[in-house]
């Protein structure tokens, strides 16, 4: 398989994973509120941790603008000959916002998710397999970053 076949099959398996993953919540609506872990049904009509919610229109359409730059930046980068890592971060990415888009075109501006870890009084918020997509392949191209700028030379 070519390098962009590869890229293309792992946007497409984020986003399977994650509206199957979805699709079983709601036809299984577990209610597991575990010491370690939360798992449940939460429409999140915000951002990130529901922030801004109540503006769901809106937020489809901003999210739709803010995938189609990243995935611009994402083919600059690959034109410019970035790591098969740094791109599989933006594949990462990539998957798991059109992911995220796509609950919000069908449940009405919200998007499902149903997973939150609790360490003691520490808990994150909640998520789905969209969103630990997006923060894994923002990681790995930040760390891919990290790693070429400090192999560039020192300019003087």
């Amino acid at each position: 398989m070519t390098r962009p076949m590869n890229l293309a099959v792992l946007v497409g398996t984020v986003l399977f994973l994650d509206q199957v993953s979805k699709l079983l919540i709601l036809h299984w609506e577990p209610s597991i509120d575990g010491e370690l872990l939360w798992l449940g049904i939460h429409w999140n009509k915000g951002l990130m941790l529901g922030a801004l919610g109540g503006h769901e229109w809106p937020l489809v359409s901003l999210a739709i603008f803010v995938l189609v730059i990243v995935a611009s930046v994402a083919g600059g980068r690959y034109a410019r000959g970035a790591s098969m890592r740094e791109m599989c971060g933006w594949a990462l990415f990539v998957g798991g916002g059109l992911s995220n888009i796509v609950d919000r075109l069908v449940h009405e501006g919200a998007v499902l998710d149903w997973i939150q870890v609790q360490l003691g009084p520490v808990q994150s918020g909640r998520f789905n397999i969209a969103d630990l997509a997006n923060l894994v392949g923002l990681g790995l191209i930040l760390v891919m970053l990290f790693q070429e700028q400090r192999q560039q030379p020192e300019r003087s």
